[in-house]
C-alpha cells in the first residue's frame, strides 16, 4: 500500500502552519495526538502517495529552524475503510510522480542496508566460498545458493542513488561496501585455488572469463530491475539474486583463474566483472532519473545533475576500457 503516516512533532506555535501545509488532497486525515506537554504538538497525517515528497519538502522548510521538531515516516499496511486505498491506487496511475516512496525512504533504506559491518563481511565470505566451490565443481546449484545469499545488492543501490541525490557520503558508503565485498569475493577464490591445487578450468568458470554483449545485457537488466523494485515497493530479495548473477560468481571467479596462474584469463574476467558493475549502476541511475528521483532544493538540484553526468560518465569510460580489454585478451588474438 502506497500511503504512509506522517507523525509531526513541533512546538505548539506551529500548529496553525503545519495544519495550513496540511489542508492538501495529499493528506487524508489529519489528527492532533496529545503529548502531555503544552508547549508540544503532535500531528498525525495520513497521505496518500501523490504530492507526499512535496509536503515532506514544505513541513522541511518550515520546521527546520526550530528547535524539538521531527517527522518520522510510518508505514500503512492496511486501512478501513478502503476507499481510500482504492482511491490511491487510481491517483497512482495518473499521478506524475513515479515513485511511491519518499527521498527520506529511499535514502535510510539505501544507507543503512549498505553498511560495511561484520554481517555484510561474513555474509559475502560465505557467498564466495560457495560459489568458489560450485565453479570449480561445476555444480551449478551451489553457484545459485551462492547467489541468493550474496549481500551485493545494497551497495550497488547505494553508489547510484547517491549520484542520483549528490549525496557524497552516499556514494562513499555503497563504493567502500562494493569494493571490500568484491576483494573479500576475489581474496577467497584466490585462496581457495591455491590451497585445492586445481589448476584446470571448469565449463562454469569458462562461462564467467570473457564478456560479451550478453553479459552487458544481463546486468543492465539486474540494475534497472533493482532500482525499480527500491521505487515502487517490490520486495528485494529476488532482484537481490538478480544482481548478485552479475557480481558474485565473476568476482570469485577472477580470484581462481590468478590463484591457478592463469594470468590472461584473470585479466579477462576482471573486465567482465567490471563490465558487469558498471551495467548494474548505470542502469539503476538511468531509473533513478526517469523516476524523478531529486534532491529537495534547486542548488542541490544543479549538483545532483552533475555528479550523475560524472558518474556516468566515470562508469561508461569503464565499461568501454572492459569491453576493449574483453576483446584483447579473447583466445586467438
Amino acid at each position: 500500500m502506497a500511503m504512509r503516516l506522517l507523525e509531526v512533532t513541533a512546538q505548539a506555535g506551529h500548529l496553525d502552519t503545519i495544519n495550513a501545509i496540511a489542508d492538501s488532497p495529499t493528506v487524508i486525515q489529519n489528527i492532533a495526538i496529545p503529548t502531555g506537554d503544552e508547549n508540544i504538538v503532535c500531528v498525525r497525517l495520513l497521505t496518500r502517495a501523490a504530492g507526499r515528497q512535496r509536503l515532506l519538502d514544505d513541513l522541511h522548510r518550515t520546521l527546520r529552524a526550530t528547535d524539538n521538531w521531527r517527522i518520522s515516516i510510518l508505514p500503512v499496511d492496511s486501512t478501513m475503510p478502503g476507499r481510500e486505498a482504492q482511491q490511491d491506487e487510481e491517483d497512482e496511475q495518473r499521478n506524475r510522480e513515479r515513485t511511491n516512496h519518499t527521498r527520506e525512504e529511499l535514502y535510510n533504506n539505501a544507507s543503512s542496508s549498505a553498511a560495511l559491518n561484520s554481517e555484510f563481511l561474513l555474509m559475502t565470505a560465505l557467498a564466495a566460498i560457495v560459489a568458489a566451490v560450485g565453479l570449480i565443481t561445476d555444480n551449478t546449484a551451489a553457484v545459485i545458493g551462492a547467489m541468493v545469499i550474496a549481500p551485493l545488492l545494497s551497495p550497488n543501490i547505494a553508489l547510484a542513488l547517491g549520484a542520483a541525490l549528490g549525496n557524497t557520503k552516499l556514494l562513499v558508503r555503497g563504493g567502500q561496501s562494493l569494493l571490500t565485498g568484491i576483494l573479500v569475493a576475489i581474496a577467497i577464490g584466490f585462496l581457495i585455488a591455491r590451497l585445492t591445487g586445481v589448476e584446470s578450468i571448469s565449463h562454469e568458470i569458462s562461462l564467467r572469463i570473457y564478456s560479451g554483449p550478453d553479459s552487458a545485457v544481463v546486468a543492465l537488466a539486474a540494475g534497472a530491475a533493482a532500482a525499480l523494485a527500491l521505487t515502487s515497493g517490490v520486495p528485494m530479495a529476488m532482484v537481490g539474486v538478480m544482481v548478485a548473477v552479475a557480481l558474485l560468481p565473476p568476482a570469485a571467479t577472477v580470484g581462481l583463474v590468478l590463484g591457478m596462474g592463469h594470468i590472461r584469463e584473470s585479466i579477462s574476467a576482471t573486465g567482465l566483472l567490471i563490465v558487469n558493475i558498471a551495467s548494474v549502476i548505470l542502469a539503476a541511475q538511468a531509473v533513478f532519473y526517469y523516476r524523478g528521483v531529486r534532491p529537495k532544493s534547486w542548488l542541490e538540484q544543479r549538483v545532483a545533475g552533475q555528479s550523475s553526468l560524472l558518474s556516468a560518465g566515470i562508469w561508461l569510460s569503464l565499461l568501454a576500457g572492459a569491453l576493449f580489454v574483453a576483446v584483447l585478451t579473447k583466445p586467438g588474438l
